[in-house]
């Protein structure tokens, strides 16, 4: 064995990739092979550098290790066959380490060994660092021991940098990491609050630069605080994808409503083969798709097991299909705002739901909706917070397309709770065709568009007292309609103030297969005529403010009316004023004065009623306004809304909502609401006042409050809540203290992982949740 030594050096290769510089150099002779071993190496390529105490190389023997520049057995840092140079082989990336195992300027190692502390430094930021590194480049594979690496991952539609530590990770050919332990954690400090341990691990590269692994984990677990683990389902997510998180958190707490409660929501990608299959099914991209299960489980103390499984499908600009089963075995009694007798109901309880949207084309497409309750309470029981924002109701399948100036639809609207009032399409199909230029001259156009609608509609009324019966009396009613309007208008610029002039005339026929009370043929033939007057005033300012002003005036006659019989109702098409001698007035207005920190926006609808012979006498129908206003009092942002509708025949207020907004410093803000509406009957049926305060007292740290009070009749507080949220560097930590009237206090505790929380919300406008 020969032994040549050499003192510091460096040699750099810019054009080809990395230079290098070394405090000693080493050579030896290994049988077939030369060793190269260097002392404090530093590889470098613009902003990435690795640093180590050792490296070693195995060389073929065809390349020497004298350093002599152009010289025979120089110590070469190219490819030293032509053969290689050409290879198309698929060499593997260790940290992102292209250096090492890809490439060109090193492939004259066979294999190569790093002693650490081996580090990588991207910007000068370090971004990992291990113990050792070993790689075969001839088959691909290596370890990597002491390994701990930092790198961004996109999880839930958020961006985080995602720890691995693993004592030993195993490199395969294709470049994927695999460790039997390791942790993993979102935390910005060494010694985190949580992290997650598993017992199989494995990155796969993605291609991505800026997300370049897909993470897998199974056998896994979180420990909190090094002081207790809790056990948790195989996760896996996509790095490049906005998506659902993997790690839903754990809920944990005592509820007025059903006891103590203990809940955990996660999810996990499809067996591979089983997604595409699924997707190939739906007609998805096979590049693009994801398949996911979400499983949610809750444990209410007074009430039993609610479990609440769910399917995710997506392949963007193809398909999005979300569907979940929720089951809970129950015989207690209900607390919630619709509550349904043990005896009237099975001790099965379950709701079914599924909503989805099939793209055809860029102008086609179809939307499915399915839901299904065991009785009318399970919704508003245990899934109170989405039936308050929207109650699920109908099943319905809708086509549409567009088509130039014409519009198709399709739909099947069916019933499937039958202890609802509902009116089913079985089916409805419409075509719509948009006002054209039919004639014209120098200064007028004439336009033309039309409707048709043919369906079969059928009225099924509900249970008391879930449901109500329908308002006309007639029952449940079903009959075939065709409905066909003819609509001719010729917009004319009146020359002074920016005024159109636009007179219209529409014909409306509607004819029914039998009347309200299932017995003869009802038709209606409607002519009206009409025109409509309107114009925008603006003006702006030097200083960037701008004032709008817009009003409009029309007035519509009914110029025969011919109706044989009365029918039921089934939509608004029934419902709608078509008879009588209509004036509509409308006012919008926009002031931005900037010199005045000031905005204004308001809009004012009224309409009277000069002739019907449905109405007793002339009158103004309900008033409905809207107005909003921001401002600044000396450094304090103020901003309030209103909208409403008033009688006009009483001192009555239909419906009234005021919202006022206040943010007196940087961290607190604060929120005053006043409603109150009636029902159709006349009734009012609530009046409440809400006060609201969120305060930032760290940035870390949100206290907020809620407080509800009834101002109808009882004066007595409605709600009362109170939640302290902590945005840790790791974990989202929230307390929830709520007592509402009827129900009792409610004490929930919240601890979900960064990676599946949704951070810290930065607008006003989504400051105060919804509890």
């Amino acid at each position: 064995m020969s032994v040549a030594q050499s003192g510091g050096g460096s040699i750099s290769v810019p054009s080809q990739g990395w230079g290098a510089e070394w405090e000693a150099l080493d050579g030896r002779n290994d049988w077939d092979s030369q060793i190269v071993i260097l002392q404090q190496p530093k590889l470098t390529n613009g902003n990435r550098e690795i640093r180590a105490s050792w490296a070693v190389g195995w060389v073929d023997r065809n390349t020497s290790t004298s350093r002599g520049p152009g010289r025979s057995g120089e110590l070469r840092l190219g490819p030293t066959r032509e053969e290689d140079r050409d290879s198309d082989k698929v060499v593997p990336s260790v940290f992102s380490f292209p250096l090492l195992f890809e490439d060109t300027t090193l492939e004259f190692a066979r294999e190569l060994y790093l002693e650490g502390p081996v580090e990588f430094f991207e910007d000068g930021k370090r971004i990992a660092y291990a113990d050792a590194i070993y790689l075969d480049r001839v088959d691909g594979h290596g370890w990597i021991a002491g390994a701990n690496y930092s790198f961004r991952e996109r999880i839930g539609g958020s961006s985080y940098v995602l720890k691995v530590q693993a004592d030993w990770l195993r490199i395969s050919a294709d470049g994927s990491l695999s460790s039997k332990r390791a942790k993993v954690t979102t935390s910005e400090f060494d010694v985190p609050s949580y992290y997650i341990t598993t017992g199989d691990l494995r990155l796969d590269p993605t291609g991505d630069t800026d997300y370049p692994y897909e993470v897998r984990l199974r056998k896994n677990g979180i420990r909190i605080r090094d002081t207790v683990t809790l056990p948790l389902p195989p996760i896996d997510y996509f790095a490049n994808e906005d998506g659902e998180p993997s790690l839903g958190g754990i809920q944990v707490g005592n509820d007025a409503r059903f006891g103590s409660v203990i809940g955990l929501e996660y999810s996990r990608d499809l067996d591979e083969s089983l997604g595409d299959k699924v997707n190939r099914w739906l007609g998805g991209d096979p590049e693009n798709f994801r398949s996911r299960v979400r499983f949610d489980v809750s444990f209410l103390g007074s009430r039993g097991l609610l479990l609440d499984p769910g399917l995710r499908l997506r392949s963007p600009g193809r398909y999005r299909w979300d569907t979940d089963f929720a089951i809970i075995p129950d015989s207690g009694e209900d607390r919630g705002l619709v509550r349904v007798p043990e005896d009237d109901r099975s001790s099965l309880r379950t709701w079914v739901r599924s909503r989805g949207r099939f793209i055809r084309g860029p102008e086609e497409w179809i939307d499915v909706r399915l839901t299904r309750q065991s009785d009318a309470g399970v919704q508003a029981e245990f899934f109170e917070r989405e039936f308050l924002r929207f109650e699920e109701r109908q099943s319905w399948v809708h086509w549409r397309k567009a088509s130039g100036a014409d519009y198709y639809s399709a739909s099947v609207v069916t019933n499937l709770d039958n202890f609802r009032s509902e009116v089913e399409e079985l089916p409805e199909i419409e075509q719509v065709h948009l006002r054209q230029p039919i004639a014209g001259g120098k200064n007028w156009t004439l336009l033309h568009g039309y409707e048709s609608d043919l369906g079969y509609y059928r009225r099924e009324e509900g249970l008391l007292p879930f449901e109500g019966p329908f308002a006309d009396g007639f029952g449940e009613v079903d009959s075939l309609r065709l409905a066909h309007q003819q609509t001719l208008e010729s917009p004319l610029e009146l020359g002074f103030a920016g005024a159109r002039l636009v007179p219209f005339a529409n014909l409306d026929w509607v004819g029914y297969s039998q009347d309200g009370l299932e017995e003869d043929e009802v038709s209606q033939l409607t002519g009206i005529a009409g025109v409509r007057l309107a114009t925008t005033f603006w003006r702006s300012s030097a200083n960037g403010g701008s004032t709008e002003i817009s009003p409009s005036l029309g007035w519509r006659e009914d110029v025969f009316f011919n109706q044989d019989d009365v029918p039921a109702a089934f939509d608004e098409l029934e419902t709608r004023q078509l008879e009588g001698e209509i004036t509509d007035l409308r006012l919008r207005a926009r002031w931005d004065l900037p010199a005045w920190l000031l905005k204004l926006d308001g809009e004012v609808n009224a309409s009277y009623l000069g002739r019907s012979e449905t109405a007793i006498e002339n009158e103004w129908l309900p008033l409905s306004v809207f107005a909003s206003a921001s401002t600044k009092i000396g450094s304090v942002p103020i901003a309030i809304t209103h909208n409403g509708v008033y009688s006009t025949t009483s001192e009555s207020t239909e419906f009234a909502n005021t919202l006022l907004d206040i943010r007196p410093t940087e961290k607190l803000d604060l929120q005053f609401s006043f409603g109150t509406g009636r029902n159709l009957a006349g009734f009012q049926t609530f009046e409440a006042a809400t006060f609201a305060a969120l305060y930032r007292f760290t940035p870390k740290w949100d206290i907020e409050g809620r407080h509800t009070i009834d101002l109808n009749n009882s004066q007595e507080a409605l709600n009362t809540a109170f939640t302290i949220k902590r945005y840790g560097h790791d974990l989202l930590f929230e307390l929830r203290i709520r007592d509402r009237t009827g129900e009792g206090v409610s004490v929930g505790i919240g601890i979900k992982p960064l990676l599946s929380a949704r951070k810290r919300p930065r607008s006003r406008l989504s400051l105060f949740s919804d509890n």
